[in-house]
């Protein structure tokens, strides 16, 4: 009787790994291994595109830094001239 049981269990065992064997195979057919090496180029290519972007945005951070110090430097040696009255005279001597 307990003999019985496990050869019927190995045999429902065996019918499920061949069931997951077929499943295997079928997943296999349909992946595309080209496809699958595009993507992880895509995606090697993804990071390095992300690294470089954030390189230049430090850059273009910098560089803004850079003006608007710029900036407020040639505004703190900004000289205002107002003219308030004006005459056409010749100068003296001549």
């Amino acid at each position: 009787d307990t003999l019985t049981q496990w050869n019927r269990e190995l045999m429902n065992l065996s019918v499920d790994l061949s069931e997951l064997d077929a499943r295997s195979r079928a997943i296999n057919d349909r992946i595309n291994p080209g496809k699958i090496e595009e993507v992880a180029l895509n995606l090697f290519q993804y990071e390095q595109d992300k690294s470089e972007i954030a390189a230049i945005s430090k850059k273009l951070s910098d560089i803004d830094r850079l003006l608007e110090d710029a900036d407020y430097d040639m505004r703190s040696q900004f000289v205002s001239l107002r003219v308030v009255d004006s005459a056409n005279t010749p100068a003296p001597g001549k």
